[in-house]
């Protein structure tokens, strides 16, 4: 009867396991250790952290794949520094351009990045996350139709861009004016 009461379950995937023991095993053999820097400013305030990728062809499934570690990165700042925040996604991606004979005559390294998101709470992680998905999806769609004859190679990296956000710093002086904080 209580033998399934405390199941463990990975924060990376949707593997659980009825022991500490087992959950330790499935992520050293399931998850690799990350391979990411990190870049900070104003005492974390604003702060990046960006996953390098190897052998990634696909900016979505590479998304998908991360997906749980942005979720994981955002948790912790949001609770590290008990604030909401505002956060982008960004693909760096590696295309090239080929020659007749199927050659590479230029290579180029382009960012695609989605639209900043206001979190407030997890609660709505996912929506936030699915839409920003889909904002990359189309950003590099519309590069793709615009008949460049760029080829995507593969996926250099992927990162999360997070900005603390306070909303009470946008409040009302009086019903004419707002005070705005640069």
């Amino acid at each position: 009867m209580g033998r399934n009461k405390h199941i463990k379950k990975c924060n990376e995937c949707e593997f659980t396991a009825p022991s500490l023991r087992k959950l330790k095993n499935h992520k050293k053999i399931q998850h690799a250790p990350d391979d990411f820097y990190e870049e900070q400013a104003f005492d974390k305030l604003l702060y990046s952290k960006i996953w390098r990728l190897r052998a990634v062809q696909d900016p979505l499934e590479g998304l998908k794949v991360y997906k749980s570690k942005i979720r994981n990165t955002l948790m912790d700042y949001m609770r590290e520094q008990d604030t909401e925040t505002k956060w982008y996604l960004g693909v760096l991606v590696k295309m090239v351009k080929l020659d007749k004979e199927g050659e590479i005559m230029e290579t180029i390294h382009h960012m695609f990045q989605s639209s900043p998101r206001i979190q407030i709470a997890m609660y709505d992680f996912d929506d936030n996350y699915g839409n920003a998905v889909e904002e990359i999806q189309d950003r590099i769609t519309d590069f793709d139709e615009k008949g460049s004859r760029w080829v995507l190679n593969n996926v250099d990296n992927i990162s999360i861009n997070i900005a603390g956000y306070d909303p009470t710093l946008y409040q009302e002086e009086d019903s004419e004016e707002m005070i705005y904080y640069y």
